[in-house]
């Protein structure tokens, strides 16, 4: 299954290609002329179907995912708070000490001090919170697995499995016979879209991955994010933001659901293709599709902080140490931050470590606590600058042996006076020098609680993490001697690993994507060079439709056995895990 960038940007290659293999058939061109015309005025209706699949997924999930990308959104967003409020205590201590003697510079240094100590406290809350949500994270329990790699009948599949290995191609027609408006044509010429993209871009996952989903999911969802944030970047696909308001369908105050035309295309195409099941809520997926296109644009990063203003760090120079934080102890755990604003990406080579997002939320973690004891040390040194004293981190440390209640020392304002002392180049340099450390390394944190979400599967890569090796793996096609690869026991801590396995039986005898391809080989613009595009196919179903011929297939969405591979189950008395599958091809007609 794609993502909506791959699928969106699919629809766009298709709705531009289609016509190319009709010229000589003036029937068909007309009809297509037409169709695309419904999907030109109904864009909002062809978008929604092609993403009909990742609806499906909403519509029979069990809302684990949605409930902690909505855990982490929350967290993120109060991350952009304490980020905010500390960089407005920064620039009011920086104004306050750069002129102290300004009519409000006493005022602006006070509520600087309040501020940070209002951000201690919410690093703290943040603390606690982050290590709620990675608990409920770290399993990794959002990402299913398949049924059929735990040998379950396919009538006691989930709809997400049976959408993608079960009669698509039979719902896909049928959509078409029963759109009676233009606008249930376009959704399911976007149907027609998904289905075509999902064989297309499936058989490129399952050669980046070394398998399909049912063999490696955690790698599969990489996968998939790191194709749909490459595409959105290169292919110039819609926001997630501007992708729930096309496909919302909801006037102002009324719940989000399908318009009615569509609904009751979806419920007959529904009942022809899989007449022995009843069919999704699919207005719960439409609104729980709309409500995660809207969390995945959540997750965007503050500016990294610029550096303090020269003439309060100009003192600096030859001094002993230039951040306050250097001078305790150094067993203390310390946080790799220059001043000059160069940070490193927290997503590594693909070739060591562990992709397990464990190591991630524990750093992420140590920042926090950081944050506080720093801004709780920097709080004390102030109170020492102010009254003339040295400020010594031992004492500091020293004073909370035992104790969490607030050192008595430290002030909760400042005199004209205490602020001239503040202001003195020796004092101040330190000041701003801690501040800048301490913003980032929130900024820092944002980075370390990206790369985790990224890991776990919540959320796409960034612009940052996109770049990684980690990512980038699945933005070229390998070559493969053998496909697919065996199901990894060590998967859940190491799917960042291209699978060490043995080839699953009967292996192919290669992948069945071609090698040095990216994404575009599938979702770029079509080209009748292009092998594996989803145009082709999505040009073989429109003609049957129109033609009414039986020379079509239900393929397999997942790619599991091979591009173009048809829809299969293991024979009878068999296993999936036996060492040669014995693989029986579905007729058309079977559910």
């Amino acid at each position: 299954m794609l993502d909506y960038h791959a699928h969106t940007a699919a629809l766009r290659q298709i709705r531009s290609a289609i016509k190319g293999g009709f010229s000589s058939q003036p029937t068909m061109l007309s009809a297509l002329d037409t169709l695309c015309h419904d999907a030109d005025l109904n864009a909002d209706a062809a978008t929604l179907g092609c993403i009909v699949d990742i609806v499906v997924d909403h519509a029979s999930s069990d809302g684990l995912e949605l409930s902690l990308l909505q855990q982490a959104a929350d967290l993120w967003a109060q991350g952009r708070s304490l980020y905010d409020q500390l960089a407005n205590a920064r620039s009011s201590l920086e104004q306050a000490l750069l002129d102290p003697a300004a009519t409000d510079a006493v005022q602006l240094a006070n509520s600087a001090l309040s501020t940070l100590m209002g951000v201690q406290n919410a690093a703290l809350s943040l603390n606690a919170n982050m290590a709620s949500l990675k608990s409920a994270v770290d399993p990794l329990a959002h990402i299913k697995a398949h049924p059929r790699q735990s040998d379950v009948p396919e009538e006691n599949w989930g709809w997400r499995d049976v959408f993608l290995g079960r009669r698509t191609d039979a719902f896909v027609e049928s959509l078409f016979r029963h759109a009676k408006t233009k606008r249930a044509s376009a959704f399911a010429f976007g149907a027609l879209s998904s289905y075509s993209a999902n064989v297309a871009g499936s058989a490129y996952l399952g050669c980046v991955v070394g398998g399909p989903r049912r063999l490696h999911r955690f790698r599969d969802r990489l996968a998939r994010n790191s194709v749909g944030a490459w595409l959105h970047s290169q292919a110039g696909t819609p926001s997630c933001t501007s992708l729930a308001r096309a496909i919302a369908f909801r006037p102002f105050g009324v719940a989000i659901g399908f318009p009615s035309d569509i609904q009751s295309t979806l419920k007959e195409a529904m009942s022809d293709a899989w007449p022995n099941r009843t069919g999704p809520d699919w207005d719960l997926g439409l609104s729980r599709t709309v409500r995660h296109l809207q969390l995945l644009d959540q997750f965007q990063r503050p500016d990294i902080p610029s550096p303090p203003p020269p003439s309060l760090i100009s003192a600096c120079s030859g001094m002993e140490s230039l951040n306050v934080m250097n001078e305790q102890d150094p067993n203390f755990p310390t946080v790799g931050v220059d001043t000059d604003g160069n940070v490193s990406g927290s997503i590594g080579q693909p070739d060591g470590g562990s992709s397990q997002p464990k190591s991630g939320s524990a750093c992420l973690a140590v920042i926090l606590v950081l944050i506080t004891v720093g801004i709780a040390l920097l709080i004390y040194c102030i109170g020492q600058w102010s009254e003339g004293k040295k400020c010594k981190p031992g004492d500091f440390f020293d004073s909370l042996q035992g104790s969490d209640a607030p050192d008595p020392r430290d002030p909760t304002n400042v005199s004209q006076q205490q602020l001239s002392a503040l202001a003195d180049p020796s004092a101040a340099c330190h000041i701003v020098n801690e501040l800048f450390s301490l913003q980032m390394m929130i900024w820092q944190g944002f980075d370390t609680a990206a790369g985790y979400l990224g890991v776990s599967g919540l959320i796409y890569p960034d612009e940052f993490m996109i770049a990684s090796p980690l990512y980038q793996q699945f933005l070229k096609t390998p070559p493969r001697l053998t496909w697919p690869l065996r199901e990894d026991s060590n998967a859940a801590t190491d799917f960042q690993f291209d699978p060490p396995t043995s080839a699953e039986q009967p292996a192919a005898a290669n992948s069945p994507f071609p090698s040095h391809e990216n994404p575009m080989a599938f979702a770029g613009p079509w080209s009748p060079q292009q092998s594996h595009g989803p145009t082709p196919i999505a040009q073989q179903i429109f003609r049957v439709v129109q033609t009414g011929s039986r020379d079509h297939v239900n393929r397999d969405l997942d790619a599991d056995r091979g591009y173009l591979h048809p829809c299969w189950a293991i024979e009878a008395g068999h296993s999936i895990h036996d060492a040669t599958l014995a693989v029986e091809v579905l007729s058309y007609d079977a559910d």
